[in-house]
């Protein structure tokens, strides 16, 4: 008889990872949906199911560019408090930069891993003749950082890896394929 009776642990983490999303933005839509309901009873107004509907499926993509406007904020205060350069950036036709997102996907995504790799270094180099080696990328609204310059690697890979914070989202979502290793740990932990 298993000793493990947790039906959670039989899933696969990639189903593990849907259903916690899944369960978020469920729980998000029927807030929305709440208070919508509450509002319109309230307000004595007669909001149309399909304008709910809109609301509804709207307000998650609208918390998100909120949040990430708020961060963006307070990442380019900070930067300024700390006499800090702010990286270039690249800036696509699309909202969050989606058309170069895919792009770059369409242009790695038909070889092998070592082939993918060359290919998406032959990706970068036009970027980086415009660029250089370092740059800020807003990927639906979320800010990244990327680098190719070797000196820097190595100073998150290894020697200054401390300050080098990935923060508990990407741990949490590369946690089940890379572990605690070097790739998905801060500091200490």
């Amino acid at each position: 008889m298993p000793t493990n009776l947790n039906p959670s642990s039989h899933l696969t983490p990639g189903v593990r990872f849907l259903i916690k999303g899944l369960a978020a933005l469920l729980a998000e839509a029927i807030a929305a949906s709440g208070v919508i309901l509450v509002l319109s009873r309230i307000l004595d107004l007669n909001i149309p199911i399909n304008a709910t509907w809109m609301a509804t499926i709207g307000v998650r993509p609208l918390r998100s560019f909120v949040k990430a406007q708020v961060k963006r904020f307070k990442e380019k205060r900070e930067m300024k408090a700390l006499g800090a350069i702010e990286a270039p950036s690249w800036k696509g036709k699309w909202f969050g930069n989606m058309d170069l997102v895919l792009q770059f996907n369409e242009q790695v995504k038909t070889d092998y891993v070592v082939n993918a790799a060359r290919r998406a270094a032959r990706a970068f180099d036009k970027y980086v003749h415009l660029h250089g080696t370092t740059w800020n990328m807003d990927i639906l609204g979320e800010g990244f950082v990327f680098t190719l310059e070797p000196e820097h690697i190595k100073q998150i890979l290894a020697t200054e890896f401390d300050n080098f914070e990935k923060g508990k989202q990407i741990y949490t979502a590369v946690h089940d394929v890379l572990g605690t290793g070097v790739f998905n740990s801060d500091g200490k932990r």
